[in-house]
């Protein structure tokens, strides 16, 4: 009797089924970098151009076309993303450096606990010099006295150039 994972459409599930895990760590990998969601969309649509490479090289009657490339897509879109971080984070500088960016916008969302009290953590939309803005949560309690209008980002330089965020701080008040 054969085990369903040594076929190749069992090999295929678990590698999807892998890619999901990845997803998670991707994720993460994602809140802690500083990077353009074009950069990302790059990794897939080179995972999208290499579905149709190895569509053209493996001639499977097993699994139709579209579902083929839909699995490569999902596949390949996840591994390159995570190379790319994950390099970029394993091969980050250990020198820290500060740089202030301006609060585009704060969610007012997710500024209660699910309790309603008011000690939840803080999510705001950052504006980058590259022209984007990254969603931020900051630690510190939400408190209805303070509004920001720009926050203090501790990070590490990565190996590609992407900022990795160490710690985010929200500056003190002049007076």
């Amino acid at each position: 009797m054969k085990s369903c994972v040594l076929n190749p459409s069992g090999l295929l599930d678990l590698l999807f089924f892998a890619s999901i895990g990845l997803t998670a760590i991707n994720v993460r990998l994602i809140q802690l970098t500083i990077v353009p969601l074009y950069d990302l969309a790059g990794c897939f649509l080179i995972a999208f151009a290499l579905s149709f490479i190895i569509k053209s090289l493996i001639h499977a009657k097993w699994i139709g076309a579209f579902e083929f490339l839909v699995y490569n897509f999902f596949i390949l879109g996840n591994v390159l993303t995570f190379i790319l971080l994950g390099l970029n984070f394993i091969l980050a500088s250990h020198a820290v450096e500060y740089t202030f960016h301006h609060v585009k916008y704060e969610d007012s969302t997710q500024k209660l606990s699910q309790r309603g009290e008011g000690n939840a953590k803080r999510v705001i939309y950052a504006h980058f010099d590259k022209s984007f803005s990254k969603r931020i949560i900051i630690e510190e309690p939400y408190s209805e006295k303070r509004t920001l209008d720009s926050i203090a980002i501790r990070c590490r330089n990565g190996g590609f150039n992407y900022p990795i965020i160490v710690t985010v701080f929200i500056p003190a008040k002049r007076v």
